[in-house]
């Protein structure tokens, strides 16, 4: 078993949501951001991390601001 640094990824499977960010104020194709926190625990082997806690953001792709937070069931729910 090992500790990591948390490192965020982008959600695979998800569609993307046309909104304005408002950081920036370009209409764009935000995606779904999933950032792990505190400590990740996995297994030296995969290098997968196994157990941990996780944040979801939707992110515009021009700044790379998260626009706001979602929830575990809406960015499951973003899934095609």
């Amino acid at each position: 078993m090992f500790i990591i640094q948390p490192e965020g990824e982008i959600v695979k499977g998800t569609k993307t949501l046309s909104k304005q960010c408002e950081h920036c104020g370009n209409v764009t194709d935000h995606f779904v951001w999933k950032q792990p926190y505190g400590f990740q625990v996995g297994t030296i082997f995969s290098r997968r991390k196994t157990l941990g806690m996780k944040k979801y953001y939707l992110v515009c792709p021009v700044c790379k601001q998260a626009d706001r937070e979602l929830t575990r069931e809406q960015a499951l729910n973003m899934k095609s």
